[in-house]
């Protein structure tokens, strides 16, 4: 809804999801984050910091985690924390997983970078 020369837009912050296994509580709380996500139409999703509990998470892990992300229907954009750190053995840089070109985006540059969102 534009008011004057701007959109409104529904962003969701959130940070410290700190996933460890499969099943835990935190993926449950995942799931009921996601579905009211959606309900309520937000149009981007930023976590920031500490998806995961530590970057020696099993693969089955990140595979659900994903999976569940694409439920959203909005963006999302993923920061990652000091328990997930943006280091050379990162959950986050794994091959095959994050893939860019699907509404999961990650911040990768430790010297910041920009990302546009239509």
């Amino acid at each position: 809804m534009p008011e004057g020369n701007r959109m409104k837009r529904r962003i969701l912050h959130t940070s410290d999801w700190h996933l460890q296994s499969m099943g835990d509580k935190a993926c449950q709380s995942m799931d009921s984050l996601i579905s009211l996500a959606n309900e309520v139409e937000v149009d981007l999703v930023v976590i920031v910091g500490d998806l995961f509990d530590d970057n020696r998470v099993e693969d089955e892990l990140v595979s659900f985690t994903i999976e569940q992300l694409r439920r959203l229907q909005a963006g999302v954009v993923i920061l990652p924390g000091n328990h997930d750190c943006l280091i050379r053995t990162s959950v986050f840089e794994r091959p095959g997983f994050w893939n860019e070109d699907d509404n999961i985006r990650l911040f990768r540059s430790p010297n910041g970078e920009l990302l546009d969102y239509p």
